[in-house]
C-alpha cells in the first residue's frame, strides 16, 4: 500500500496530444458513427429514393404554362381613381403608383378570380377519365393514395386548430392566385401574364377566360356613371346633417344664454377670484378687530384686579378706527397721571381721580371696538355670500357649456364630412372626363397560345435532389440515434484507449435495474455480469489480510455508487466475510433499501480508534455499511486515510471505499493512492473524453495503478431483495 505524505498535492492535469490529435480523434469518432449506423443510413436513403420514384412516377405530373401580354397606353397622370361608383369598396388601384402597377393590382383582384371560378364551375369535383392500361391504373391509385394522405393530414391540422378549413372554391381560388404570375420590366409598359396549371388545355382556357373577365370588368367599371350621383347624394346628406346641428346649437344657446364660452368663462373666473380675495381681506380685518377687543378686555380686567390702570397702546388700531378720536384726551390724562405720581402716591385722591377718568375712556373705547367687530362680521358675511353666488354661477355655466361643447364637436364632424364629400365629388367630376380614353388604355397584344409550355424540373435531376435530401436525413437519423443511444465504443475500444484491462461490463439499461429480481427481464444478464465482476475483483484481492478497494471515477455521474453497491451486495451474496462499504452516497441508499425491504439492521458498537463521525451498521449477516454523521467527517477520513484501523477492519476481508469524483475533490486521488487497489468506473459513451485520461494519469502519477475499469451502461441500480447469504 503506497504511503504518501498529506502535504503532497496533485500534479497539473495532462491532456494527450495537441490540436492535430483532437481533430484526428474527432474525425475518427465521426467515421465510427457513420460506419456504425451505415446499414440504417443506407435503409433511410433507399426508402427516400423509393418514395421519390413513386412520387415522380405515380403522383407528380407535368406543369404547363400559358403566356399572354398586355400593353398599357396611359400615363401616370391618367391613373384611374379608386372612388368609382358601386365598386368603390374594392380597392384595386393606387393613386400614387404608375399606370402599369395599377393595372397589375387590378389583375390580382379577388373579384376576377371568383367570377372565373363561378363561370367555369371550378369549385365542382373534377371529372377524371377512366385510366387505360396497367400504368394508368397504378398512377391513378398512387394519386388517390397521396391525395387521401394529404386530406387526412389536413383534417388532423384542422382538428387541432393549426389550419383553417377551406371550401373547394376557396382552395381553387388560392391555388389560382399562387399560379398566376405577373411580370413587368422596369420602364416598360408591357405586362407579362403567365399561368401554371397541371392540365395543358385547361391552362390555356383559364388564362384566356381570365383576360376576358378582366377586360369586361374594367370596361364596366370605367363606363359606370353612378359615381357622381352617389357622391352628390352623400354631399347633400352631409350638408343636411350640418344644418341640423347648427339649428340645434342655436336653440341650446338661446335656452342657456350661451354665446361664446371662450369669452364668458374667463370673466366669471376673474369675478370668483376677486370675491375670494375680498373675503380673505374682510376675514383678516375681522380677526384683527377681535384681537384688539380681546386685548382691551384683558387690560380692563387686570386693572380692576390691581386697582390701577394700565396704558392702552394706540398703535394697534387701524388709521380709520374711531378709537383714534380719543387719542388726545387719553394722552393728556396719561401725562397728568405721570406728573402726579412724581410727588404723590398711587392712592392719592388726585391720582385716583385721573385713573377714574382713564377707566371711563377705556370703557367707551371698548364699546366702540365691540361695535366695530359687529360691523366687520356683517361685512364678512356679505363677502362670503358674494363668493357663493359667483361660484354657483360659474358651475351652472360650466354645466351648460359642456353640452354646448358637445354640440360644437358634432358640428365640426358634420362640417368635416361635408367638406370631404364635396372634395370627393369634385374629384369624381374631374375623372369623368377621362372615361372614354380609359376604355382603350389596355390592349391584349399577345393572347394565350393554343398550346401550353411544359415547365418544371425534369425527373432525373429531381431524383438526384431527392437522393441528396435522403442522405441528409440519414445523417440526421444517425446523429439523433447516437445522441439518444449513448454508446460510442465497445469495451475493447475503451480498454485500448485507456490502456487498462476491462474488469467488467454492465449491460445497457435505461432507468433503474432490479438486478436480483425475477420480474425484470434484464436482470439475468446483469446478474451474470456483476457476478463476473465480483469474481474478478475477489481474485485480484486474494490474501489473508484485509484489502482496501477504492472505486473511483472522473465525474460524479459515472456510476461509482452503482458499482460500489453492486460489488458490496454481490460479495455479501457470495459469502465474503463482513464486507464493509464506506464513504459516498451508496451507504445511505443501501440502508434505505434495506429498511424498505424489511432486512434486519444492527448498529455495531463504537470504538475509540474509529474515525470521528463514522457509524457502522450490520445489514444482514455479511454486509457492514458505514455512514457519516456530517460531510466534513467523510472529507477528513479521505484526507487522513484511516481505512485500515483495527475497529474499522473488524473481521472483514474487503473494505470498499466509494470515492468522490477525482476531478472535483483533491482528497480522492490521495485516498486512492493509499488503497491496495483502485477500480476505475467509466460511463459508456464518455470514456474517450480528456477528463478520463487526465484522471487516470493523476492516479498513475501518485503511484496508484488501477487494476482495471468497469464499463457502466446502467443508469441506476436497486437491489430487489437483500436475502441472507448462506
Amino acid at each position: 500500500m503506497n504511503k504518501l505524505g498529506p502535504e503532497m498535492g496533485l500534479p497539473p492535469i495532462k491532456t494527450r496530444g495537441g490540436p492535430d490529435l483532437n481533430v484526428r480523434d474527432t474525425g475518427a469518432t465521426l467515421l465510427f458513427v457513420v460506419f456504425k449506423w451505415l446499414p440504417q443510413m443506407a435503409a433511410v436513403v433507399g426508402i427516400g429514393i423509393l418514395c421519390g420514384l413513386g412520387y415522380l412516377t405515380l403522383v407528380r405530373g407535368n406543369l404547363f404554362q400559358a403566356n399572354a401580354k398586355l400593353y398599357v397606353r396611359v400615363g401616370v397622370d391618367q391613373t384611374p381613381s379608386p372612388l368609382l361608383g358601386s365598386d368603390r369598396n374594392v380597392t384595386f388601384l393606387a393613386q400614387t403608383r404608375g399606370a402599369v402597377q395599377s393595372e397589375m393590382d387590378l389583375l390580382r383582384n379577388e373579384v376576377l378570380v371568383s367570377r372565373l371560378i363561378a363561370d367555369l364551375n371550378l369549385g365542382a369535383p373534377e371529372a377524371r377519365p377512366e385510366p387505360t392500361g396497367l400504368y394508368g391504373r397504378l398512377k391513378r391509385l398512387g394519386s388517390d393514395v397521396y391525395q387521401a394522405a394529404r386530406d387526412g393530414a389536413d383534417a388532423i391540422l384542422i382538428m387541432v386548430g393549426l389550419k383553417t378549413p377551406l371550401s373547394r372554391s376557396a382552395a381553387v381560388s388560392q391555388v389560382f392566385a399562387q399560379s398566376l404570375i405577373l411580370d413587368n420590366a422596369p420602364g416598360s409598359d408591357v405586362i407579362s401574364v403567365s399561368l401554371r396549371w397541371p392540365n395543358e388545355a385547361q391552362a390555356v382556357l383559364l388564362l384566356d377566360r381570365f383576360l376576358q373577365i378582366y377586360t369586361n370588368f374594367r370596361s364596366a367599371v370605367f363606363e359606370g356613371g353612378g359615381e357622381i350621383d352617389f357622391l352628390s347624394t352623400k354631399r347633400d346628406a352631409a350638408k343636411a346633417d350640418l344644418e341640423a346641428v347648427d339649428a340645434e346649437m342655436a336653440v341650446y344657446e338661446r335656452e342657456h344664454d350661451i354665446r361664446n364660452t371662450a369669452s364668458r368663462a374667463p370673466l366669471l373666473e376673474a369675478d370668483l377670484v376677486d370675491a375670494q380675495r375680498s373675503l380673505e381681506r374682510q376675514t383678516l380685518e375681522l380677526d384683527f378687530a377681535r384681537r384688539r377687543f380681546e386685548r382691551l378686555g384683558r387690560v380692563l380686567g387686570r386693572g380692576a384686579a390691581n386697582q390701577q390702570r394700565e396704558p392702552v397702546g394706540l398703535g394697534t388700531f387701524p388709521p380709520n378706527s374711531p378709537a383714534l378720536s380719543m387719542a388726545p384726551s387719553m394722552v393728556t390724562l396719561l401725562g397728568e397721571r405721570e406728573r402726579l405720581l412724581v410727588n404723590n402716591t398711587a392712592n392719592a385722591p388726585e391720582v385716583r381721580e385721573v385713573e377714574a377718568k382713564l377707566g371711563a375712556l377705556t370703557v367707551v373705547l371698548l364699546r366702540q371696538l365691540e361695535a366695530e367687530v359687529q360691523d366687520l362680521v356683517h361685512v364678512e358675511a356679505t363677502a362670503r355670500e358674494r363668493v357663493d353666488k359667483v361660484a354657483t354661477a360659474l358651475r351652472e355655466f360650466q354645466d351648460s357649456a359642456a353640452g354646448w361643447k358637445s354640440l360644437e364637436r358634432r358640428r365640426e364632424l358634420a362640417e368635416a364630412r361635408y367638406r370631404d364629400a364635396e372634395k370627393r365629388l369634385g374629384e369624381a367630376r374631374d375623372i369623368a372626363a377621362l372615361r372614354n380614353a380609359r376604355l382603350s388604355n389596355v390592349v391584349v397584344v399577345q393572347p394565350a397560345a393554343a398550346e401550353g409550355v411544359p415547365i418544371g424540373l425534369r425527373k432525373l435531376p429531381m431524383l438526384g435532389i431527392i437522393a441528396l435530401c435522403s442522405g441528409v436525413l440519414a445523417s440526421g437519423w444517425a446523429l439523433v440515434r447516437e445522441i439518444f443511444d449513448g454508446r460510442l465504443y465497445r469495451g475493447e475500444a475503451a480498454a485500448a484507449e485507456l490502456g487498462l484491462p476491462l474488469a467488467g461490463e454492465v449491460p445497457e439499461r435505461d432507468g433503474l435495474l432490479q438486478v436480483w429480481s425475477r420480474g425484470d427481464r434484464a436482470a439475468p444478464e446483469a446478474r451474470v455480469a456483476l457476478d463476473r465482476l465480483v469474481v474478478t475483483v475477489t481474485e485480484r484481492l486474494r490474501g489473508d489480510r484485509t484489502a482496501v478497494l477504492a472505486i473511483a471515477a472522473a465525474e460524479a455521474d459515472e456510476g461509482t455508487s452503482t458499482i460500489a453497491l453492486a460489488l458490496a451486495y454481490g460479495m455479501a451474496r457470495r459469502g465474503r466475510q463482513a464486507v464493509r462499504l464506506i464513504a459516498g452516497s451508496t451507504s445511505q441508499a443501501l440502508l434505505e433499501h434495506a429498511r424498505d425491504l424489511g432486512v434486519s439492521l444492527h448498529p455495531l458498537p463504537g470504538s475509540p480508534d474509529l474515525p470521528p463521525g463514522l457509524v457502522l451498521t450490520a445489514v444482514g449477516d455479511h454486509l457492514v455499511v458505514g455512514t457519516w454523521a456530517e460531510p466534513e467527517a467523510a472529507a477528513t477520513f479521505l484526507r487522513e486515510g484511516d481505512a485500515t484501523c483495527p475497529s474499522l477492519r473488524g473481521d472483514a476481508r474487503i473494505i470498499l471505499i466509494d470515492l468522490p469524483p477525482l476531478s472535483g475533490e483533491a482528497e480522492a486521488p490521495l485516498c486512492a493512492s493509499r488503497a491496495d487497489a483502485t477500480l476505475l468506473v467509466v460511463r459508456a459513451g464518455w470514456h474517450a473524453a480528456a477528463r478520463h485520461i487526465a484522471a487516470l494519469e493523476s492516479l498513475k502519477w501518485l503511484g496508484a495503478e488501477p487494476i482495471g475499469f468497469v464499463l457502466n451502461r446502467v443508469r441506476g441500480f436497486v437491489p430487489a431483495r437483500l436475502e441472507r447469504a448462506r
